[in-house]
């Protein structure tokens, strides 16, 4: 019974090196693959007299006067004017947030 073991272990041990040496390719990181997306807390406020309308990534949001949000958002994501206000144009970018806006808080007029 002792002679049928070992020959099952010494069997397996050639293709052991062959399955462990077999060549793997990951066009991302492995911790990218696994982290979690980042994002960003910061306020938005409407400093102007009048609504204005934003895109903040595909999703519009309307700022009331003088009305402070607190939004969380992914890196990455773009603010953008929706309508025209008296200092930018409809589809302007407002920013792109980024890991240094935490916290901020962006006052648009």
């Amino acid at each position: 019974m002792k002679a049928s073991i070992f020959f099952a272990i010494v069997a397996a041990l050639p293709t052991s090196h062959i399955v462990h040496a077999a060549p793997t390719s990951f066009h991302a990181p492995i911790n990218a693959m696994f982290a979690k997306e980042k994002t960003v807390k910061l306020s938005l406020h409407n400093g102007s007299a009048s609504p204005i309308e934003l895109k903040v990534g595909e999703n519009i949001m309307t700022l009331a006067a003088g009305q402070i949000v607190k939004v969380d958002l992914p890196v990455g994501t773009r603010i953008i004017t929706n309508t025209a206000t008296s200092n930018a144009p409809a589809g302007a970018l407002i920013t792109q947030v980024t890991k240094e806006l935490s916290g901020a808080v962006l006052t648009l007029k």
